[in-house]
């Protein structure tokens, strides 16, 4: 049974805090969003992501040869999840052994930049790039700049594939306390105690979305950007969202915040959403009055 001081799985919830430091490092000058990939990855030259831009990468903007359909057995994430540590592999599996091996096998299929395609290879490969030019883990940038400066009350937990590298796609374990202080710090645009943790620029961006891009959920136009989805909806809010109904919903104008965990039997939102979105909605309407 869930308890206040014991962590849940926050699934693709991590990818919004991998997202938000990269979105940090491009603010900063660290990192050039406009860069391709192999600058930054010489070992990803002529895979999927050889013409694809870190912009791009961060978006969900790429074309990929590979699927991420969690009904189907033989979808690619199952050989991505076995790859990165987060599904057990058989004695016989002959797959890729790491993470960085199997995003090494990864083609294009399709063009970059003209279509929203929501894959979490994506976010390992962002992760990856923070690594290499910071020389610090995903694991290490998590906690340096984000978890010790909000004083999160319990441990952070992180998938690690047989080489050490920290699953950013959906790696994250966390108690509910601690994801709704990440989701506080997004909702005051990045200050904490009188600190600026995060830029508020990158917020701000974040609010924008990119309206090329539109694509339909919930009965709304969605967008998404640096691994956040902005709903365009009255309360201006935007979601971290993981499979199984895990939820971080920040609505500023409702001055509110969400965190919830769940274990839906099915991976899929399509049952849920109808229920809980508006739901959320509503108590920020109440809010606002």
């Amino acid at each position: 049974m869930l308890a206040p001081h014991l962590p849940h799985a926050c699934n693709s919830v991590t990818k919004s805090y991998a997202g938000t430091l990269a979105a940090a490092l491009v603010c900063e000058g660290v990192l050039d969003d406009t860069k391709a990939i192999p600058h930054y990855l010489p070992e990803l030259r002529g895979t999927a992501w050889g013409d694809a831009t870190l912009r791009q990468v961060m978006d969900m903007q790429t074309g990929l040869a590979y699927t991420e359909l969690y009904a189907e057995l033989t979808s690619s994430v199952w050989d991505y999840a076995r790859a990165a540590g987060w599904r057990p592999r058989s004695a016989d599996d002959s797959g890729a052994q790491t993470c960085a091996d199997y995003l090494r096998s990864i083609k294009k299929a399709g063009m970059h930049g003209e279509a929203f395609a929501y894959k979490s290879v994506n976010t390992e490969v962002m992760a990856w790039v923070m690594t290499r030019v910071t020389g610090r883990s995903f694991a290490q940038l998590l906690n340096e700049r984000l978890w010790a400066p909000l004083g999160c009350e319990e441990d952070g937990y992180i998938i690690v594939d047989s080489a050490g590298m920290p699953m950013a796609g959906a790696g994250l374990s966390a108690t509910l306390r601690d994801m709704a202080r990440f989701g506080e710090l997004m909702r005051r645009e990045g200050e904490w105690n009188g600190k600026q943790l995060i830029p508020a620029s990158v917020v701000h961006d974040l609010r924008k979305g990119d309206y090329s891009l539109r694509f339909p959920l919930m009965g709304l136009n969605y967008s998404y950007r640096s691994q956040w989805w902005m709903t365009h909806n009255a309360l201006d809010a935007i979601e971290a969202r993981g499979i199984h109904g895990q939820r971080l919903y920040i609505a500023p104008k409702a001055e509110m915040v969400i965190a919830r965990f769940a274990s839906h039997p099915i991976a899929s939102a399509a049952l849920s959403d109808p229920i809980t979105m508006p739901q959320m909605f509503a108590v920020g309407q109440m809010l606002r009055r």
